[in-house]
């Protein structure tokens, strides 16, 4: 559809926070959503036998507006209706100019590899397809989604240190539910981002900034990290689909050079979290699922990178010299990550990745609704 090629181009430009950008900018993103709906409402209402969406998704049997129930039926009509939320999001939505850069990166993932360019394309009129009217209960549940993902995820994430509990567990559950939903990388990255700054937060709490070997603890970040992703991917692939072994090199070689661009962020002015050199690489790990998604056999890389982003902060910190951090307690804390993330790998296959997830979250949120009562 023109519409949403030309805001695959506009979009990012109205994002951009500049003193010659208009206030009203922000809104252009939900002006171009909304005017690709309504050419899908129009179409489906007039029953178009010459649009490929029209004739792949709209039963012979529905007539006048029930057919309209049906605009957002499919692959690629659910990824328009979480394109339109997604844009009312980022339209009520309090912005800055951290928050519009996740909104730009979001919005060329969806866009790009969400929807296949000739699903709405024109074709030899065809007839409509025999079959009940049912309607998909998805259909009216991925614009929430949508605006879920822009209202609530991505400003929770960017006031992350300003924001309460509440708001943290429901920013995670609206992650969690859009990807289990979904199965959107997009979602993903999230749960990982927020793990990944729950455990770094929490593990900076508890020994602060190391005064002597981080060049050790980051060697040993590096080399940990993708040992453990060539080594979890592989074993994932072994259990089932062996003669794929060779071609996860193409995902393995994205994410790591991702998380090698991640480390040298400080150099680009991004030094103000604790370990700046971890905290980029990591960065770049989780983000790369979700800038090439497509890439082949990049699902098998989500379970390993979600253990990474919550073991990495506290094995950065166990070759470090800290005070509070005695050997044995290092050796204790390092053997127990290894066998929690043995256990995992090894029970993978009759485990659902969202409830991975949940359990994941479950230490730091109790230890920070238990502070937070404390506090009061």
């Amino acid at each position: 559809m023109e519409i949403l090629t030309a805001a695959l181009f506009l979009v990012p430009l109205s994002l951009i926070e500049n003193q010659w950008m208009p206030k009203w900018s922000i809104r252009i993103p939900l002006f171009l959503t909304t005017l690709a709906v309504i050419f899908r409402i129009l179409a489906f209402f007039s029953g178009d036998l010459s649009d490929a969406h029209v004739v792949g998704y709209l039963p012979a049997d529905s007539t006048g507006f029930s057919r309209i129930l049906h605009i957002f039926d499919g692959p690629d009509g659910l990824m328009l209706g979480l394109l339109w939320g997604y844009t009312i999001g980022i339209a009520i939505s309090n912005s800055n100019r951290i928050s519009r850069r996740w909104y730009t990166l979001c919005w060329l993932s969806l866009l790009l590899f969400g929807i296949d360019s000739s699903a709405f394309s024109n074709i030899a009129q065809s007839n409509l397809i025999v079959a009940p009217s049912v309607l998909d209960a998805n259909s009216l549940l991925y614009p929430f989604l949508g605006i879920t993902l822009s209202a609530i995820i991505i400003p929770t994430y960017v006031e992350f240190d300003n924001s309460s509990t509440l708001r943290i567990i429901a920013a995670i559950s609206c992650a969690i539910l859009l990807f289990d939903v979904s199965s959107e990388p997009i979602a993903w990255m999230f749960i990982c981002l927020f793990v990944h700054q729950l455990s770094s937060n929490r593990i900076h709490e508890l020994r602060g900034v190391a005064a002597r070997r981080r060049w050790l603890g980051l060697l040993v970040v590096f080399s940990f990290s993708i040992v453990f992703l060539i080594s979890a991917v592989y074993w994932m692939l072994l259990q089932d689909n062996p003669e794929l072994i060779w071609s996860s090199r193409y995902a393995l070689g994205w994410i790591i050079l991702c998380g090698c661009i991640g480390s040298l962020m400080p150099l680009a002015g991004f030094d103000s979290k604790p370990r700046p050199e971890v905290w980029g690489f990591l960065i770049g790990i989780i983000l790369a699922p979700a800038i090439l998604p497509n890439t082949q056999l990049i699902e098998v890389t989500l379970l390993p990178i979600l253990l990474l982003s919550i073991s990495i902060p506290i094995v950065a910190t166990l070759p470090e010299y800290h005070r509070k951090l005695t050997q044995k307690k290092g050796l204790v804390e390092g053997t127990s990550i290894i066998s929690m993330i043995l256990i995992v790998m090894l029970l993978f296959e009759y485990l659902d990745l969202s409830f991975i997830a949940i359990i994941s979250f479950t230490p730091f949120l109790l230890k920070s609704t238990f502070s937070d009562n404390e506090e009061e």
